[in-house]
């Protein structure tokens, strides 16, 4: 029964080869994957490239003009003409006579660009101009001649110096070292020089945020347009920095924010975030003042979508000439739509590229999946053949999708999703699918290495029913843990029954809400356990067209001895075999043989379950002593079924119940047939030790102990065939016997047994009393018993040392022992020489207990007192009654 219900309750949670309990996570059709792809609309290439002039360039503009409309000689003579009256860029205004000197020579070398000869000017003339009006400016013009000549570090110190000094010069220094920067397209020179600008011009600021721009440093764009709000104020084209940086940061509120600058350059990111937000009326403000084109055309669709007019959105798309645009476009109707997409949508756009058009495909083919439509499914992501990205992102969803159809696709797409992928959510989801399908087609370790690295309450479930279908449930509890769920309280319950607590299972069953049928049928065996069978009974009525519940409710319910019920169940009209197989056990065990008989009878005239029947008849026969019925049939076994499933089995059985019933003839007829029929039988031990017991019941013990020495030889049982061989020694040499007999004592099948037959045989007292002693905390009959043996085997001083025993099998006032311990106290008495009292003892174990194997003894022993004593008239008295008279 235990192995019935063991194997049964495997199938359920371990091997059962229905795929449909196979777990697909719901979250692998939606989420982030609805919008994986993404691709910017056209209208994202703003153009941020402003003709902004430079402080720096007005200067050398004006420099130069007043050297090519001057004798040179004024700016290299000694001695300075007045023609320089006018203003120096915005304040350097006066000419003077020695210091503009210098200055003049050092402004011409920097305009005819010698930069070598305004380095050595700016050497010889520094002191002389130290302190002077023209001061900052040269040095300005040395710092930018040794940046030319190579020397950038030392020049931008320069100019950096001259730009702390502030005014008129220090603007022009900030221009010209951001323009020197920006010329050569070295950003992050810019970068690093605008973090440590004090004080921008309009210039530096514009370079400053161009290159951030540039470098994707979006943040700082934001930062610098919220601490130089003042100049983005006067100079409103800086705010499509800010509204760039905004768009690309993900902020839409902070876009928004922003919409009364748009430009033209950002009007179309402002109306699709504000599309983005849902502000349908401000976006469609923005875009109808926008000129027509690819973007309002974009735009447009996207507000189509927002009010559900896929036909008018698709007709806009048509009109898309780049497929960026049409991919964005779509997207944005995914990402609204999704799952209820209306695939005729993507059909609609005419993609340049084939790569492109397999997103629709993609997107469709997940919509039919979220919409259970599988072989739609297939069909659309089938076609998936140009975009490699996507061939490899839907190797996992036609796992999926395939998996309804054809179970050996499912493995090949998502073996393959697995050697591809780099999304470890959907790599664990398709690891735990494809481990679900090998452990159900029992390739366990390649399930179990699947799902290794996989640490979600899906794989940890996975793995702790492995585990228990390798019946190792510790590991299987650890996984489970503290996971909560119907699926974790079924496994818990397959945990807890395989480890016989059984009404742990129940409880975890109760918290399932809708329990399948597998689940209901570990309940029923639950209850069945608990010896619940109603309720047992209850949960079968519930799947009674179910033979498994049908058959596993009457076998339990027929082997816990609830007969009753069993007959309730079954259908007095219902004449398959195996139902009247089981009325008839139950007749039988029912003691109800004659109810039993025909229905064996007709089953095996229907050639089935022969052994159960035959073995019914004779059973039922052997239990009323009916030995003709017994030995009719019994031949009838051997002579007239021909051959038929277990009939080594039951020649083996059948034999026994000859032995019992003492037909000798047919025990051996049976076991000889048995031998002779089945020589490699898996029964062939049973065969061995039954034929060396009719060898010992007939004397025949050198045979007998031939088979058990057989037996031995063959690595078979060799504990029984000890036995046997013991059994069958003691008769003829007990002494070996009880060699024998010590030996099985280590055995925990036999050591009872083997210290019970020491004390019975053994001749050696010290070898009785130790076999005896065994029994002392065990069994007090067998203990007194062998202690009655040990003093048979004593006398003399012997005897006397052991009176306390014999004292306490008197005390014990133990009716199998009384007798022995009446004649061992006489024994005692005798050796005390107080004969008169020993033959009061003998008498009384005489006279209390005439049947006993005492009885003759002790009057025996009180004749011979009564003769020692001269008393020979009560002497004859009692040899009368020894001799009957």
């Amino acid at each position: 029964m235990k192995k019935l219900i063991f194997s049964c309750l495997l199938f359920v949670f371990a091997a059962s080869a229905s795929f449909a309990d196979v777990l697909i996570p719901e979250f692998a059709f939606t989420g982030e994957d609805i919008s994986k792809f993404s691709v910017a609309p056209s209208y994202m290439d703003v153009s941020l490239s402003f003709n902004v002039a430079s402080g720096f360039d007005t200067y050398i503009q004006q420099e130069s003009f007043k050297l090519e409309n001057t004798q040179e000689k004024e700016y290299t003579s000694a001695e300075p003409g007045g023609m320089y009256s006018g203003s120096f860029g915005t304040s350097l205004s006066s000419v003077f006579v020695g210091e503009r000197a210098y200055r003049n020579n050092i402004v011409k070398n920097f305009i005819r660009k010698e930069y070598i000869q305004v380095i050595d000017s700016y050497g010889r003339y520094k002191l002389k101009l130290a302190g002077t009006p023209y001061e900052q400016e040269c040095t300005l013009l040395y710092g930018l001649s040794l940046m030319e000549t190579g020397n950038l570090s030392g020049g931008s110190d320069i100019l950096k110096g001259v730009i702390k000094s502030g005014g008129a010069a220090g603007d022009i220094a900030s221009d010209s070292l951001f323009s020197y920067y920006f010329q050569t397209k070295n950003y992050p020179a810019v970068i690093a020089a605008g973090k440590e600008q004090a004080k921008f011009t309009e210039y530096s600021l514009y370079t400053y945020l161009y290159s951030l721009m540039q470098r994707k440093e979006y943040a700082e764009i934001e930062a610098a347009a919220s601490s130089r709000k003042e100049l983005f104020e006067k100079h409103p084209y800086m705010y499509d920095f800010a509204v760039v940086a905004d768009y690309l940061l993900g902020k839409p509120d902070a876009v928004a924010r922003l919409a009364d600058k748009a430009s033209a350059n950002t009007a179309p990111l402002i109306a699709d975030t504000l599309i983005s937000r849902g502000d349908k009326a401000g976006a469609a403000k923005l875009v109808g003042s926008m000129p027509e084109g690819e973007a309002k055309n974009v735009l447009n669709a996207k507000l189509a979508i927002l009010d559900k007019n896929v036909n008018k959105a698709a007709e806009l798309a048509a009109l898309l000439k780049v497929d960026e645009n049409r991919l964005n476009v779509f997207f944005f109707y995914v990402s609204n739509m999704f799952p209820a997409l209306d695939a005729s949508f993507g059909d609609r756009i005419k993609f340049s590229k084939n790569a492109n058009k397999d997103f629709v495909n993609y997107y469709n083919g997940l919509s039919a999946m979220a919409g259970k439509d599988y072989r739609s499914a297939v069909r659309r992501l089938d076609s998936i053949i140009f975009n490699r990205e996507l061939i490899e992102s839907a190797y996992f969803y036609r796992g999926i999708a395939y998996f309804r159809m054809d179970i050996s696709k499912t493995e090949f797409l998502l073996l393959k999703y697995i050697d591809s992928s780099e999304d470890n959510e959907k790599e664990k989801i398709a690891r735990y699918v494809l481990g679900q399908i090998y452990y159900l087609r029992g390739r366990t370790a390649d399930a179990l290495m699947l799902v290794e690295d996989c640490f979600t309450d899906d794989c940890k479930l996975l793995k702790a029913e492995i585990s228990i279908g390798a019946q190792k449930y510790e590991a299987a509890e650890d996984f489970i843990g503290t996971i909560q769920g119907e699926k974790a309280s079924k496994l818990r319950a397959a945990i807890l029954y395989n480890k016989k607590d059984f009404e742990g299972a129940l409880a975890e069953l109760k918290k399932v809400p809708n329990p399948e049928a597998e689940t209901d049928y570990l309940l029923m065996l639950t209850y069945l356990k608990l010896d619940m069978n109603e309720e047992a009974v209850r949960i079968y009525r519930k799947h009674f067209s179910d033979m498994k519940f049908f058959d596993t409710l009457t076998e339990n319910l027929f082997l816990a001895g609830d007969y009753k019920r069993v007959l309730a169940l079954l259908d007095a009209t219902n004449s398959e075999p195996k139902n009247l197989l089981l009325r008839a056990k139950v007749y039988t065990s029912m003691k109800r043989y004659q109810d039993a008989e025909p229905l064996y009878r007709s089953l095996i005239a229907k050639n089935y379950a022969i052994f159960d029947s035959v073995y019914g008849l004779l059973s039922g026969y052997a239990a009323r002593n009916m030995k003709t019925e017994f030995l009719k049939t019994g031949e009838m076994s051997l002579t007239g079924l021909g051959t038929f499933e277990r009939k080594d089995f039951l020649l083996i059985q059948a034999a026994r119940l000859a032995i019992d019933l003492k037909e000798i003839d047919l025990a051996t007829k049976m076991v000889n047939r048995f031998f002779s029929e089945f020589p490699d039988s898996q029964y062939t031990r049973e065969g061995y030790l039954l034929r060396g017991r009719l060898f010992k019941n007939t004397g025949r013990l050198e045979q007998c102990i031939a088979d058990a020495d057989r037996l031995m030889a063959m690595g078979e049982s060799r504990e029984d065939a000890l036995f046997l061989k013991a059994d069958c020694t003691e008769a003829k040499d007990s002494a070996a016997a009880v060699k024998i007999y010590k030996e099985l004592t280590e055995s925990d099948r036999f050591r009872e047994l083997a210290n019970s037959k020491i004390a019975e045989v053994s001749k050696n007292p010290a070898d009785v009393l130790k076999s005896a002693e065994y029994f002392k905390e065990k069994d007090t009959e067998l203990y007194y018993a062998g202690m009655d043996r040990y003093l048979s085997l004593l006398g003399g001083a012997d005897l006397l040392k052991n009176e306390q025993v014999v004292k306490d099998m008197l005390a014990s006032k133990h009716v199998a022992i009384m007798p022995g311990a009446y004649f061992n106290q006489g024994r005692v008495l005798e050796e005390k020489k107080q004969p008169e009292q020993a033959a009061a003892m003998y008498m009384k174990s005489y006279y209390l207990f005439p049947e006993s194997k005492y009885a003759k003894q002790s009057l025996r022993k009180t004749v011979d007192i009564y003769k020692k004593l001269g008393k020979t008239k009560e002497a004859k008295v009692l040899e009368k009654k020894l001799s009957g008279k």
